[in-house]
């Protein structure tokens, strides 16, 4: 593998992708469904904020509640469990492996990094043109007036869900990443280097385009800001090719993020 080994990829690493560097290839067919399906399997998180875009969450009794918790954050990971098991023949446990401090070290370094990517590029962006980025839609939790009870309340609920929700956005994004590399090396005539070239893309296209409900259509933030920053998040993947960093780092900068939200709005 040295010879043509990724650039993200450790040295003498003696750690393998799942699907990528399965000995037996998956058929062809099956491959494409795991890039199609995982957006399908994503859109149904969007579906009630599509249909009721005015929806307030914070209104709603603790039945009402658990049930867009159970469609929007739980569903989506068991169908992608189910998708893996029957069409890849394999468990989500294989997509983790033990925590190292390389992969600690690693996971830092990307968190760092992404989050300065995406200030720069969401500050020159706005500096461009105010119509280019959207709020995200984590602001609305997060409204200045609110009691101070709902506030804690709804950033708990946020750091939560959060749980469940960001796995699965980890998955929207790798499984095709995994896939597309496969396709590209086992039946397309690629390099390994060139084929995690094109998963990475893929992975990139596929994050930007679920994001464009929450960021209103607005492109330039889909792909430029959210599609972009899987270059951190889905390298250090393939740096470590261990789930658990990119899906730590990912949900670290989203907590963050609403920690950052929920304390301006407490002290306004």
């Amino acid at each position: 593998m040295n010879n043509d080994r990724f650039f993200l990829e450790r040295k003498n690493d003696t750690r393998t992708f799942p699907i990528f560097d399965d000995e037996t290839p998956l058929a062809k067919r099956n491959l494409w469904w795991l890039i199609v399906l995982p957006p399908l399997i994503f859109a149904i998180v969007v579906i009630p904020q599509i249909l009721w875009p005015d929806i307030d969450t914070s209104t709603k009794g603790m039945v009402e509640e658990t049930l867009i918790v159970l469609w929007q954050d739980v569903m989506p990971l068991i169908l992608f469990i189910l998708m893996l098991h029957e069409l890849a023949g394999r468990s989500l446990r294989s997509f983790f492996k033990k925590l190292t401090w390389h992969d600690i070290g690693d996971g830092v370094v990307a968190l760092l990094l992404g989050n300065l990517y995406a200030i720069i590029t969401s500050l020159t962006l706005t500096a461009i043109s105010k119509n280019l980025v959207a709020a995200n839609i984590t602001t609305g939790s997060f409204k200045a007036g609110m009691p101070k009870s709902e506030l804690t309340t709804n950033f708990i609920r946020e750091v939560l869900t959060d749980i469940p929700s960001l796995l699965c956005e980890e998955l929207l994004a790798i499984i095709p990443m995994l896939a597309a590399a496969t396709l590209a090396y086992r039946y397309y005539g690629q390099s390994r280097k060139n084929s995690i070239w094109i998963g990475l893309l893929v992975s990139i296209f596929v994050f930007g385009l679920a994001h464009f409900s929450a960021y209103d259509w607005h492109l330039a933030q889909m792909f430029i800001v959210i599609g972009m920053s899987r270059l951190f998040d889905t390298g250090v993947y393939i740096r470590t090719k261990n789930l658990w960093v990119s899906y730590i780092s990912h949900y670290l900068w989203d907590t963050v993020s609403s920690g950052i939200l929920f304390l301006i709005a407490m002290n306004k």
